[in-house]
């Protein structure tokens, strides 16, 4: 779309507007450098424009964007939202290299220079975190529960800043990835529950692996299971707010 064009932008904003009015508290944009692509100045210029706008209808405005890129270019875009972090996630990324035995003073000094960084831009900007998601191979395939790693990664998502995101079935350790396959619906897998389990895997599915490290049903009596792990850390983020809002400072260990 010509995003340069009146008449484009304001039926942008009448989308918004209708799901707002409907009582929607927020929003995730998706692709949001692709308004302009290859051009962050304009891209940026415009997220600013229309989440002002937004904002003007309902201030308290909820909203996180996926600017699937480096820190250096999705950093501009929190002048207008908040952002997924792509650096902390996946294989490669800082919670699980951390959680792989990597150097935690590493990750705890990426942490602060990240939230300072993003507040200089907005004073309301908040990291948000995710392990893995739908676009990606599930974290149980990189980061096993029998080893610890699940839980470690936990306790990195979970216990830092801002506004952490689960991919469902991440608290059970489902399992899914693209392999051979060239289709994501590998990473979409039905979530185990244990009530007979009648939800059906995505069209396109080819992912013929053990999918699950048990069911919600399974893991719920088990005191030391994923699922009752990500529970305790949920309720420690809930009883103590500081966790998400206060300030931050690394410390060597």
């Amino acid at each position: 779309m010509n995003f340069d064009n009146p008449e484009v932008r304001e039926e942008m904003l009448n989308v918004a507007k209708y799901y707002l009015n409907l009582g929607v508290d927020g929003f995730r944009f998706d692709a949001v450098k692709y308004i302009y692509y290859g051009d962050v100045e304009r891209s940026t210029d415009f997220w600013d424009w229309y989440m002002a706008e937004l904002r003007k209808i309902k201030p308290d405005l909820y909203s996180v964007a996926e600017v699937w890129d480096s820190d250096a270019v999705t950093f501009p875009y929190f002048t207008a939202t908040n952002c997924f972090n792509f650096t902390m996630s996946q294989t490669g990324g800082q919670i699980a290299e951390t959680a792989r035995m990597g150097d935690v003073n590493v990750f705890s000094k990426y942490v602060e220079n990240y939230v300072n960084t993003i507040k200089e831009k907005n004073p309301d900007a908040m990291l948000c975190t995710f392990i893995a998601n739908h676009d990606t191979d599930r974290a149980a395939g990189f980061l096993t529960v029998a080893s610890g790693q699940a839980k470690v990664a936990a306790n990195l998502s979970i216990l830092t800043p801002g506004s952490p995101f689960i991919y469902y079935g991440e608290e059970i350790g489902l399992k899914g990835s693209r392999g051979g396959a060239n289709t994501d619906a590998n990473r979409r897998l039905a979530m185990f529950w244990g009530d007979d389990d009648t939800v059906k895997n995505p069209e396109g599915t080819t992912y013929n692996s053990p999918q699950s490290n048990g069911s919600v049903l399974d893991q719920l009596p088990k005191w030391d299971s994923l699922y009752n792990h990500y529970k305790k850390l949920i309720a420690i983020r809930k009883a103590n707010p500081e966790i998400a809002y206060g300030s931050y400072v690394a410390l060597n260990i």
